[in-house]
């Protein structure tokens, strides 16, 4: 290995979380999906927010901050909001 070590681009894996919490939230606001289901729902909205979080660490330590931006505050915090 030359020493350069570099991580995959983990923009898709913070769409794929908002598009579940967006999803979540969708189906619990509009009755899709019965109350009893909201604690598994919940657990969705809490990898979603992990996986957030990670994406916005390794984007951080590439230096992209228009993507850690992006992906830390305003898309999951705003699904977080909307519920």
């Amino acid at each position: 290995m030359s020493g350069n070590s570099s991580w995959a681009n983990p923009a898709p894996a913070g769409l794929v979380a908002l598009a579940v919490a967006c999803f979540t939230f969708y189906a619990i606001l509009t009755g899709k999906v019965d109350g009893t289901a909201a604690p598994l729902l919940g657990c969705w909205i809490i990898g979603g927010f992990v996986v957030q979080l990670i994406v916005g660490l390794i984007e951080l330590m590439e230096a992209q901050l228009p993507v850690v931006t992006s992906s830390c505050s305003s898309q999951h915090s705003s699904c977080w909001l909307a519920g």
